[in-house]
């Protein structure tokens, strides 16, 4: 059949698609573990097992065994390099079961994972999109099928792709709460931008079930020029026996899609948890039905999210209001590794009053278990009465817990949350411990960054809007300073406000990074970490990430006899302290080992130097012949 006559069908009548790929190759003993794409190559006679019980059941539509064949997604079985082999096999496998008359969609999904900071460039992305849509419409594709999008730029880009090949493209996001995705995009904004991007059917699938895809598609019905799509999940799953099940039935999917049809929907179909079962349901309730009339209108303007976070009205927290005006001074206190706080709190109080503008908390750093920072963090705030900045890793929390402890950050007032991807749970103490890390620092970055606009994860509207600054952490000692100079401008482009780096040990070093952010937007806070003896300097230089120590500070702390040590790595401080404030910079004060001597004097010194500098530099202030190149 010509590609056109898909769209002259969905015209014409309500085109029933098939359902999910795989749940029904789960079903015959393929685990989830599996790359479902290579079995277009070892097991096709299994694949055209599900197409054909498709076929029986009244599908008009049959999707491809290719959701994940890209060769990013690819490259986690080694299989990278056969993007376009399996492509192509999974269409001419799906084209080999459709009866004449029927229609074969290419399935493509996302490249990779939402939510990562670390994705290929627009160019990488571009040409892995070629690869997989040459090979399904190679394969005798009528049609190419976007499938479970969040991220409506890169569905934008490949929308691009497949219409540069002439394709007749279906695109579908996945809509997990309301009407937004994921990376929350709203329904209305991807329905204007796929319109003007030339796709010729648009839609939704996964992330609910028909109830909740219900809302979508009367919100798109009201709106959409071109036709809609809708593949439901079958309502949400439970895990019994070891085994994934859904409980919504076929009877009750049946019903719901001539809703589905009523509100405009003219290809309808099923995602995770449906099989032939649910789609013969389908098939019999819809067979003859006509798609429904829509009135078109201009779509309402969709709020800009980003906008929102920019027109910020300003946070409450001194912390806040001094950010950028002067070099702030903040001490981190880890929670304790027990239940006793109290000489933590008396620590925190002696620090505040030496100056300190605020207590920096951690997360269990290390991954070595500690009381919840948050929890530590509100008994410092009611003692001590002063800003603290929550530090927030991504190991040992999913997306769910991550946008939960934001919501608790912001609940309690702290002043700011510190970004971070997290130390692997491996290097802890704790045996058994496995790593979450569901997001890297610049995806929680963004969830924080849309909190402070009132926009939840999921694109939902908060009550109020979070108000915390949003700082994050950097690495001057790394040995390629340039790379962590381009990680850290995503974070910013991201949404981070302020960056506070790991321990530097030398004046060297101390002018090296501040070389190294002074074309950046936001404010830096210079770790100084005083060494306690030479053993402790070798220890830190040799086994703690993230940490070097230049041979001629450790070779002058071996100078100095024992009991000085701990005066010699003060003075040093000292110096580093004054470096810092001088360079513009403020002052993030780590006590090594938790132990607390002389912290207070360098809070003090730290304090009188910031309040009598001059203004810190604001970004209209940088210099431009200094601004850093960023690779796309």
């Amino acid at each position: 059949m010509s590609r056109s006559d898909l769209l002259a069908a969905l015209s014409a009548r309500v085109v029933v698609g098939d359902g999910a790929m795989r749940t029904a190759l789960y079903g015959k003993g393929v685990p989830f573990s599996a790359c479902f794409e290579e079995l277009n190559a070892a097991r096709p006679d299994l694949v055209q097992e599900v197409h054909r019980g498709y076929v029986e059941a009244g599908a008009e539509l049959l999707g491809t065994n290719t959701f994940q064949a890209n060769r990013y997604r690819l490259a986690a079985h080694h299989l990278e390099g056969r993007s376009r082999e399996l492509s192509r096999l999974g269409a001419r496998w799906a084209r080999e079961c459709a009866r004449p008359g029927l229609f074969v969609a290419g399935v493509v999904g996302p490249l990779t994972d939402p939510g990562r900071a670390s994705r290929p460039g627009r160019q990488e992305r571009r040409i892995a999109f070629a690869e997989q849509i040459d090979g399904l419409l190679e394969g005798g594709c009528d049609a190419i099928l976007f499938a479970s999008f969040s991220d409506l730029e890169e569905l934008l880009l490949g929308v691009e792709v497949a219409k540069l090949r002439g394709a007749v493209v279906i695109a579908q996001l996945a809509f997990w709460d309301r009407d937004r995705t994921a990376a929350g995009v709203d329904a209305r904004a991807a329905l204007r931008a796929l319109e003007g991007a030339g796709a010729d059917v648009v839609g939704a699938n996964c992330g609910q079930g028909p109830r909740g895809l219900l809302r979508v598609v009367e919100m798109l019905g009201r709106y959409a020029r071109v036709p809609l799509s809708v593949f439901p999940n079958a309502g949400y799953p439970d895990f019994v026996d070891g085994r994934y099940t859904y409980r919504s039935s076929p009877a009750y999917l049946a019903s719901m899609a001539e809703r589905l049809v009523s509100a405009g929907a003219c290809l309808v179909g099923g995602c995770c948890g449906t099989g032939p079962e649910e789609i013969r349901a389908l098939a019999d309730r819809l067979k003859g039905v006509r798609p429904v009339a829509r009135a078109s209108v201009e779509p309402a303007e969709a709020p800009d999210v980003a906008a929102r976070v920019e027109s910020d009205g300003g946070s409450r927290t001194r912390l806040a209001r001094a950010l950028g005006r002067r070099p702030l001074v903040v001490a981190e206190i880890d929670p304790p590794k027990g239940l006793r706080i109290e000489p933590r709190i008396d620590r925190a109080r002696r620090l505040v009053a030496a100056g300190a503008d605020a207590i920096t908390v951690g997360d269990s750093p290390l991954a070595i278990p500690r009381m919840g920072n948050a929890i530590f963090a509100s008994h410092v705030m009611s003692a001590v009465k002063t800003d603290v900045i929550l530090h927030v890793a991504c190991r040992d929390r999913n997306r769910i817990g991550l946008e939960a402890e934001l919501m608790a950050a912001a609940s309690i007032g702290v002043a700011a949350v510190l970004c971070l991807t997290g130390d692997p749970a491996g290097i802890g103490a704790q045996a058994g411990a496995t790593s979450v890390f569901d997001l890297d620092s610049v995806g929680l970055i963004r969830i924080a960054a849309g909190m402070r606009a009132g926009i939840g994860a999921l694109g939902a509207p908060l009550d109020r809007p979070a108000d915390f600054a949003i700082g994050v952490s950097f690495n001057p000692n790394a040995r390629y300073l340039d790379d962590q100079i381009r990680r850290l401008e995503k974070k910013i482009e991201a949404g981070a406000q302020f960056a506070m780096t790991q321990p530097v040990f030398s004046a060297k070093g101390v002018e090296r990074l501040a070389d190294a952010v002074r074309a950046l937007r936001i404010p830096v806070l210079c770790g100084v970490m005083p060494l306690t003896s030479a053993q402790d300097a070798e220890y830190l230089h040799g086994e703690v990430p993230g940490i070097a120590i230049p041979d001629h500070v450790r070779e002058r702390m071996r100078r100095v006899p024992e009991e000085r040590s701990g005066a010699e790595g003060i003075a040093l401080a000292r110096e580093l302290v004054e470096a810092a404030v001088a360079n513009g910079m403020g002052v993030y004060l780590v006590a090594p080992f938790g132990a607390a001597g002389g912290i207070e004097t360098l809070v003090r010194r730290a304090s009188d130097l910031s309040r009598s500098a001059a203004p810190v530099p604001t970004g209209d202030d940088r210099d431009p012949e200094r601004e850093v190149q960023i690779e796309e």
